[in-house]
């Protein structure tokens, strides 16, 4: 078509100059070249698509918009490690924040202190800060590496089949780690941190030293095995908005960082720093779901939401749903900085 209409414009062009002055494009070079130039044109977009003379034409498929990202095994094993790190690192502070949260009169000078004095021998003094700390480990390892394979199982499925594997705008992409963020602390929450989250807590908030299987065989025992799964909404709702705010906020961070190219490589201290910012937006966001967990998990805890809701408020009005917020942010933010530098560490060694 491209090549009729050249000809049809020239050729008028031609057949009205004829008319004047006895002009003739046989004697004018560069009519005949214009004319000639639809042809070459179209040889010349054939030779680069590799087509051979005489060959039929063949629509040249698009270009892939997408970078494809590596197996999902590899975040797999890239969580695992990322969690080890985190746990090991911070638990001391989660052990603040969590017996803060159940006394927030006490303040968090106070609390070490009760900490501290709790227990003896080696399960008292600082090693109390570090109670939980190997089954905390455990659940890491399987929370976290759950985590990020159901994060990219569900962006790599979404862009598949709704987006056809088509790179999508800034806007939806944003979108898309929003929602791979939920899906991703919707199982990592029924699978895994629901019952490890209500052990910890009992765990921590009993007055008299037990282990976690001691402590395991008294939920079961006491409230079967659906005890396990007390506190379990507020647990799902926080781990959800959790990552729908830190999925999207660190890749949105370091895209930027990239500049928009996704092949570019970050240094490790930035992949920290995002995030880090990731784990500070989303404690502040969602301290009372945490709060009301808490409270609905300890030993002898409100049964419902409503109930937890009502009991925080009484004990301390609209600041008391934030107690802790300072020492979960000392927590959350350097935990999170840990586990997306690591695991974006892993994710590049593994290539």
């Amino acid at each position: 078509l491209r090549v009729a209409l050249h000809i049809s414009v020239r050729c008028s062009a031609c057949m009205d100059l004829r008319n004047y002055s006895g002009f003739s494009p046989m004697r004018n070079p560069s009519l005949l070249q214009s004319l000639r130039s639809p042809f070459t044109a179209y040889a010349d977009d054939r030779k680069e698509n590799g087509a051979a003379p005489g060959a039929p034409a063949t629509p040249t498929p698009p270009k892939p918009n997408a970078t494809k990202p590596g197996p999902p095994w590899q975040r797999l094993v890239a969580g695992a490690i990322a969690g080890t790190a985190d746990v090991w690192a911070c638990h001391p502070l989660d052990r603040i924040k969590t017996h803060l949260q159940n006394n927030p009169k006490l303040g968090i000078v106070n609390s070490t202190k009760e900490i501290l004095a709790k227990g003896q021998g080696t399960m008292g003094g600082v090693y109390a800060l570090y109670e939980g700390i190997l089954p905390m480990t455990a659940e890491a390892i399987v929370k976290v590496g759950i985590r990020y394979f159901a994060f990219q199982f569900f962006v790599e499925q979404y862009t598949h089949h709704v987006l056809h594997d088509i790179k999508p705008s800034k806007e939806k992409q944003f979108f898309v780690n929003l929602m791979g963020g939920g899906f991703a602390g919707f199982v990592e929450s029924f699978a895994v941190v629901i019952p490890c989250e209500l052990l910890k807590v009992r765990h921590m908030t009993t007055s008299h030293n037990q282990s976690f299987s001691g402590v395991l065989k008294d939920v079961v025992k006491n409230e079967g095995i659906r005890g396990l799964y007390s506190g379990g909404t507020a647990t799902f709702l926080r781990q959800a908005t959790n990552h729908m705010v830190r999925f999207p906020v660190f890749y949105l961070i370091t895209d930027y960082m990239k500049d928009g190219d996704q092949h570019k490589h970050l240094h490790i201290s930035q992949n920290v720093l995002a995030g880090g910012i990731a784990g500070t937006a989303s404690t502040l966001i969602n301290n009372p779901l945490d709060t009301i967990k808490t409270r609905m998990q300890r030993v002898g805890g409100t049964g419902s939401v409503g109930e937890a809701v009502a009991s925080i408020y009484r004990d301390g009005g609209l600041k008391a749903y934030w107690a802790g917020c300072s020492m979960r942010i000392a927590r959350v933010a350097p935990g999170q900085a840990i586990t997306f530098g690591v695991v974006e560490w892993v994710l590049r060694l593994l290539g």
